[in-house]
């Protein structure tokens, strides 16, 4: 870089606001003497002093901005700046929308990626000073953390600074599932966007909603932010309705690289950009409902029971299934218990059954029927004939005992229902020896039977 350029200049256009500021950093970087003309007296001292390498940092906040004359004005000043023929000009601004009417040499890669699994791990072990020959939980740690934030490249370098410091990986790794996005600081007492995840993204987030237009975009940020699987375009279609213009939310978005476009036109967010909008800016009343009654609909959509046609049925509920659990998941802890959220939660359960078995939303459900004796009764009956296909026999037992007791106290209509468990659940011994040897349970007749006295 000495050889090729005679001089080079690196500005920080962060405290700057208009060209006018740009123009008067640059005169007292380069010592150019007060003119009535700056831009002149800059053009005409980078033409007489050979090769000169000149980095902009941070341009957003300067070019980012609703004044449009403003932006006019940095405009002519950088293509100015790039017209002349000794000067390498660079720029680093957050967003993809770069100053229109200069040749900039990487349009097409002019986007910061994130990084890939291996670069993100030899990024992390460079600056932490480890390596993949440590412990092993510890490497693994650092495997599944780096993941966690999307190799995202200013989170791992923010976790690798903090190992640095002497914090085990596993340490980090058990605090972002606790704090998430609030954790990216390498120096507590520092707030600058160099140094704190979350300061970086509020820079974003304030440039987002500078416009006229401001309230959609950040809008649509937020129910992106409810989706880690992305906002699928069969979704998005659904809530044009709740908005004036949702395709220019998109753009802006897009623009300030907020949000991500996945191979099937999903709109994707990174881990902790998600985590730090989760918490900052909750979705309006009216999209939330919205949300809901779209997932919803795609639960009810679900095939519960096995048929030729589960494949064809599944369509919806496949593609949604990451979005479904987070999102009820979230409507679980959020919400008071209904029998819309019930009924999705054991579609979704049911459908999981034959899929991919997991009691998570069960149990989290389950926790919150405290006073819904018939919702709770059906919610154990359910978590334990999923134990039942995991083959874990002793939390079937239970779960399904509880089931039990609680059917055993339910009145309606003042018929007395009571519940027996098959003899061959009740007996644990000889459940778990019927259940082996004959390998996956098939859930092929219901495990109760209803008997009104």
């Amino acid at each position: 870089m000495v050889a090729f350029w005679s001089t080079s200049v690196f500005l920080s256009c962060e405290p700057l606001v208009d060209a006018t500021g740009v123009g008067a950093a640059l005169r007292k970087l380069f010592d150019i003497p007060t003119s009535n003309d700056i831009l002149q007296g800059i053009i005409s001292h980078l033409e007489s002093h050979g090769r000169t390498l000149l980095v902009l940092d941070n341009l957003e906040t300067v070019w980012l901005v609703p004044d449009h004359r403003a932006r006019s004005q940095l405009k002519l000043l950088l293509r100015r700046l790039a017209a002349i023929p000794t000067l390498t000009l660079i720029i680093t601004s957050r967003g993809v929308v770069l100053p229109r009417g200069i040749r900039w040499a990487n349009v097409a890669s002019a986007t910061l990626e994130p990084f890939s699994a291996e670069a993100a791990l030899q990024t992390f072990n460079d600056i932490a000073g480890t390596s993949e020959t440590d412990e092993e939980t510890e490497h693994a740690a650092v495997v599944e953390l780096m993941k966690e934030v999307d190799y995202m490249p200013l989170a791992v370098t923010l976790l690798a600074q903090l190992a640095q410091c002497g914090e085990k990986p596993s340490v980090l790794l058990r605090h972002w599932k606790q704090s998430h996005t609030t954790m990216l600081r390498s120096d507590p007492l520092a707030s600058g966007r160099e140094t704190n995840v979350a300061a970086s993204i509020a820079v974003s987030i304030e440039l987002l909603t500078a416009g006229p237009k401001s309230e959609e975009p950040l809008q649509l940020l937020s129910i992106c932010a409810h989706l880690p699987a992305g906002l699928r375009t069969s979704v998005f279609d659904q809530l044009m309705p709740h908005f004036k213009d949702l395709d220019s939310g998109r753009h802006s978005l897009k623009a300030l690289a907020l949000i991500s476009v996945g191979s099937q036109g999903e709109l994707k967010m990174l881990s902790p950009i998600r985590h730090f909008v989760l918490n900052a800016h909750p979705m309006t009343a009216d999209h939330h409902a919205a949300m809901r009654q779209i997932y919803f609909d795609i639960a009810a959509s679900a095939p519960t029971e096995p048929s030729e046609e589960f494949t064809t049925k599944s369509t919806a509920v496949a593609a949604e299934y990451e979005n479904l659990n987070v999102f009820l998941l979230h409507l679980i802890n959020t919400e008071e218990p209904s029998e819309s959220l019930v009924d999705a939660v054991s579609a979704v359960s049911d459908y999981a059954y034959f899929t991919t078995p997991s009691v998570t939303l069960l149990l989290a459900l389950r926790s919150r029927l405290a006073g819904h004796a018939i919702w709770l009764a059906g919610c154990c009956t359910n978590i334990g004939q999923i134990y039942l296909k995991l083959c874990d026999y002793g939390s079937a037992i239970n779960a399904l005992l509880q089931a039990s007791e609680i059917f055993n106290r339910i009145v309606i209509g003042g018929a007395l229902h009571t519940v027996h468990l098959c003899s061959e659940i009740v007996n644990v011994p000889k459940a778990s020896t019927r259940w082996l040897s004959n390998g996956t349970p098939q859930r092929e007749t219901p495990f109760w039977s209803y008997t009104t006295i």
